[in-house]
């Protein structure tokens, strides 16, 4: 994740120094255009002039880099910097899918982990509880009649036993009344 977030930032701090320079590189020809516009009229009004035929020719040639130069920078934005950009968009998309996908699956198992210790406890205290009956059972049975815990432990279990008895009963006395 950290390569593709790299990634991203790479490319939007080229296609931004592109426009930038882009930009300057306009900028800078249009001047270059509109000096030699301005200065072309004065170099051709008088003839036989010193080096007259160089500088008209540097005129000319600076206006011809100025329509060379926003070809060249109208190109060079359809075919560079807008993929480059919608690249860049879909790259950043996915990766935010395979972020957010990664974060559910991490919440996912933090909770299915938590799950388990829940249960883990759960059984552990079953069986726990378990063993204790079991234990007391067997010294009921090894003891008989006698003992005062082991009477408050048969009577323990005969209440839990009492009340699925009595919701046993009742319900099949209403299946005989109907």
């Amino acid at each position: 994740m950290r390569y593709a977030r790299s990634l991203s930032r790479f490319m939007k701090d080229l296609s931004n120094w592109v426009e930038k320079h882009m930009a300057l590189d306009l900028d800078h020809a249009k001047s270059l255009a509109k000096l030699a516009a301005a200065s072309k009229p004065s170099f051709l009004q008088e003839t036989h002039m010193p080096l007259q035929s160089v500088f008209s020719l540097a005129a000319e040639q600076d206006c011809d880099h100025a329509q060379q130069t926003a070809k060249f920078t109208n190109n060079l934005n359809t075919q560079v910097l807008q993929p480059l950009s919608l690249r860049r968009m879909e790259h950043d998309r996915r990766r935010k899918e395979i972020k957010e996908t990664w974060q559910r699956a991490q919440r996912k198992l933090v909770d299915a982990v938590a799950t388990r210790r829940k249960a883990l406890l759960g059984y552990q205290t079953k069986g726990r509880d378990w063993e204790q009956a079991r234990a007391g059972t067997a010294r009921a049975q090894e003891e008989p009649g006698g003992g005062g815990a082991n009477q408050g432990i048969n009577r323990q279990l005969e209440r839990k036993k009492k009340p699925r008895g009595r919701g046993r009963a009742t319900g099949s006395r209403s299946k005989r009344n109907t």
